[in-house]
């Protein structure tokens, strides 16, 4: 699977390009950040021995027309509109971005009405179990979109 990471240079986004690069199941096939960045290059894969070279774009369209899905981990700001974007081009997404607002993550559910999205602002095993249980019992206030992620991951 090609992935696009959406943050590419942030903390996370870097992070995640490193895992990518060091697994035969997925494969960068594009990586965007804010137009600052653009042009940066970043070698992935270093800690497993199979460094690549990503060259980061500050064009979110270009960047998922030559992926699968899109990994965003930016800011709320921006959140939205990268997954929006995936959302027309019928690509799936994963959302590690926090700091969404109630109204932001109604629109999350929006878009997760189309395409599935795995939306866990925190993405820590503990932290995902208890949100997980808060959401069965309906105490969360973002239990619908996790039970959307639930049905939509088969």
């Amino acid at each position: 699977m090609k992935i696009c990471v959406a943050g590419a240079c942030g903390r996370m986004g870097r992070r995640i390009l490193e895992l990518a690069a060091a697994t035969d199941d997925l494969a960068v096939g594009g990586a965007f950040d804010v137009a600052a960045f653009a042009g940066t290059e970043l070698i992935a894969g270093a800690e497993s021995g199979r460094p690549q070279r990503v060259l980061v774009s500050a064009d979110p369209a270009a960047e998922l027309a030559q992926s699968d899905c899109l990994i965003d981990f930016t800011v709320a700001e921006a959140c939205l509109g990268n997954v929006r974007l995936a959302a027309d081009a019928s690509k799936p997404s994963v959302v590690g971005t926090t700091g969404l607002s109630e109204a932001q993550v109604v629109l999350l559910n929006d878009c997760a009405a189309r395409v599935p999205i795995v939306y866990a602002p925190n993405m820590s095993v503990g932290v995902n179990l208890h949100v997980q249980a808060d959401g069965r019992s309906g105490r969360h206030p973002r239990a619908r979109l996790q039970r959307r992620d639930l049905r939509n991951a088969s």
